[in-house]
């Protein structure tokens, strides 16, 4: 072997792999997390929510999921001093596109405010006549 080839072997790190994640699985956690997926497939299915949030229904298996994250260990989620830092950067940037996304749809649909009454309802109006539509 030539000389580069140990070379660039020794300034390059070699990667070990160590772990699959730093979560435990220990048998109680699969089987809530089964029980969870199941659940939520389950009243998917059956149109079942425990109510809604807006828009959004709420699945059944939202109490097994937060005692899911639980036992895995708020931490190991991502809840440390390390991952709360990257979260709120996510957030700082994607609150600023938010923003910029807001105001330039708003700035698109001056026109159409005219026309239809508001820019976030399409207008009632119906211009069908009769059977022609």
């Amino acid at each position: 072997m030539s000389a580069v080839g140990s070379e660039s072997r020794a300034t390059h790190g070699v990667w070990l792999w160590r772990h699959w994640t730093r979560w435990p699985l220990t048998p109680t956690i699969v089987v809530v997390a089964a029980l969870a997926i199941g659940l939520d497939v389950v009243t998917a299915w059956r149109h079942v929510t425990m109510g809604s949030l807006g828009r959004v229904e709420m699945s059944p298996a939202l109490p097994l999921g937060i005692f899911l994250a639980l036992l895995v260990g708020l931490r190991r989620l991502g809840l440390d001093r390390a991952n709360l830092a990257a979260w709120r950067e996510f957030l700082v940037v994607c609150g600023a596109v938010l923003v910029f996304g807001i105001c330039s749809t708003r700035r698109a649909s001056r026109g159409s405010r005219r026309r239809s009454g508001s820019w976030w309802r399409p207008s009632t109006r119906s211009s069908c006549t009769g059977s022609r539509c």
